[in-house]
């Protein structure tokens, strides 16, 4: 009798198993994590306790709240702003108030009040990240901001003007250089020209100028 009493309580357990599995990670925008908690219960579970555990081996319990199949909706109460949403196979939480320093593998711990037997299991975890803010970042331009005196201002010069300045300075120093050079090349460049074509200077020469200004008599001559 016992021995019986024994299979059918096994029998019920194996048909009653629960499972229950997570995403692997999910990113928390603004401070706010969708969590989605898929299990598998057979039959149905009309009563059950959804929690939401954090760390490695789920140290700390953030939220936790008693659901019903009658009524789908539900807020948690814990240190972070939990809701959810219980549907078929599935329990769809809303996780607020998250920091940067909340990024920690997040645990769904699903237990079946009704129908017995008690079913308790909690799912492989979800990595939930949640981005640091640019807190830091704003508190020092504040900063900055404050310690100005208010009878300071600055100048604030466009980009593209200064690199017009800069463009017209570079323009104002290699212009003198480049006409200088040009206009040694263009006296180079005549200095040779005259030397090619111009008729030989006969002054230096005794012989060939006596020449020359013979011929010119005779040129003279009637």
């Amino acid at each position: 009798m016992n021995l019986r009493i024994l299979l059918v309580a096994l029998a019920l357990g194996l048909v009653q198993a629960l499972s229950v599995s997570q995403p692997y990670r999910v990113v928390g925008l603004n401070g706010t994590a969708r969590l989605r908690c898929l299990f598998t219960s057979s039959p149905e579970p009309e009563e059950m306790r959804v929690s939401l555990l954090k760390g490695l081996h789920g140290q700390e319990e953030v939220c936790g709240s008693y659901v019903s199949a009658a009524q789908a909706a539900f807020q948690a109460r814990g240190t972070l702003g939990c809701s959810g949403e219980l549907s078929a196979g599935r329990v769809d939480l809303r996780v607020e108030g998250l920091r940067g320093d909340d990024t920690e593998l997040y645990r769904c711990v699903v237990e079946v009040l009704y129908p017995p037997p008690y079913l308790r299991r909690s799912g492989n975890g979800t990595l939930v990240y949640v981005p640091g803010e640019m807190s830091a970042v704003w508190e020092y331009l504040a900063q900055k901001e404050d310690q100005e005196t208010p009878g300071s201002s600055s100048l604030q010069v466009p980009f593209p003007l200064v690199a017009a300045i800069a463009l017209l300075m570079v323009i104002s120093v290699r212009l003198p250089l480049l006409l200088h050079v040009k206009k040694r090349l263009y006296s180079s460049r005549n200095l040779v020209v005259n030397s090619v074509f111009s008729p030989p200077d006969c002054t230096d020469n005794p012989a060939q100028k006596r020449h020359v200004d013979r011929e010119a008599e005779e040129q003279r001559r009637p």
